[in-house]
């Protein structure tokens, strides 16, 4: 009876940890609804992982240093669903808590894209889709 109750304990913090694995950064409402993500969380939960580290390790911010030559854009937000451009007004909550979605910077497949940051003198680099992708495969590696 006592093995029960440990084997029972045991498997509750398991599915705990398995189910707090599954959650969704929060930015991802930007683009998927709860009963999107909800949905994904049941049958694509590699898919959240996935969206999750893209959230988060997509893209570098630094200074944008205005007397090096570089090939940039202007960086503008977006309405995630229909693209439509909102505005090039970059804020500092934009920066601190960056959500790749809300804006119109997409990962080329073999190179990083530049965009300059409105006037905030930073500058969003966008990693490769190859970059990208390798860091989560490494990242998955040693989870």
């Amino acid at each position: 009876m006592k093995i029960n109750k440990v084997l029972l304990l045991i498997g509750s913090v398991l599915l705990t940890m398995y189910s707090f694995g599954q959650q969704a950064d929060l930015r991802l409402s930007a683009v998927y609804s709860a009963e999107e993500i909800h949905k994904l969380k049941q049958s694509a939960p590699d898919a959240i992982n996935y969206f999750n580290f893209y959230v988060n390790n997509s893209y570098i911010i630094t200074d944008f240093v205005a007397d090096k030559p570089m090939d940039y854009k202007e960086l503008h937000k977006i309405n995630p669903q229909t693209k439509e451009v909102l505005s090039d007004d970059i804020r500092t909550s934009d920066i601190i808590d960056f959500n790749p979605y809300l804006f119109d910077c997409t990962p080329d497949m073999d190179k990083r894209t530049y965009y300059k940051m409105g006037n905030s003198g930073k500058l969003l680099i966008m990693l490769s889709r190859k970059e990208i992708d390798k860091k989560f495969r490494i990242k998955n590696k040693t989870n």
